[in-house]
């Protein structure tokens, strides 16, 4: 792990849910639709099992699934504004992808400490 994935791993505070694109998803909704409920339904449903996918590939040290799990999660978060939950995926997906020789264990638990912070703030969007 790099001193500026680690600097950035330890100092993410601020709001975890982007007002902008809380908004932004807000003002797509027609009238009578629930598009941000649906959409904050579904990202709570799926992002812990899309977290657990990645731990497993972390475990087993398979860099390209972990590469492929950490997009994913990462591209579900940028969508409803779990900034840094997309931050540190993004770290994760970046060195599976070069292949560094990092701490990936750690790198996974910042995902989920981030996760953890933002789930209840979509829950309530519903």
């Amino acid at each position: 792990m790099t001193d500026t994935q680690a600097g950035f791993l330890s100092h993410l505070s601020g709001a975890a849910l982007d007002p902008d694109v809380v908004n932004r998803l807000r003002q797509l909704q027609k009238p009578g639709t629930e598009l941000l409920r649906r959409v904050s339904d579904i990202y709570v449903e799926q992002a812990p099992t899309a977290l657990c996918a990645i731990e497993r590939a972390a475990k087993r040290a398979c860099l390209d699934e972990l590469a492929r799990t950490a997009h994913a999660l990462r591209s579900m978060s940028v969508n409803i504004g779990a900034r840094y939950v997309a931050e540190a995926c993004h770290w994760v997906e970046d060195c599976a992808l070069r292949q560094e020789a990092t701490d990936y264990a750690r790198l996974v638990a910042s995902v989920r400490r981030q996760l953890d912070v933002v789930l209840p703030e979509i829950a309530a969007l519903s």
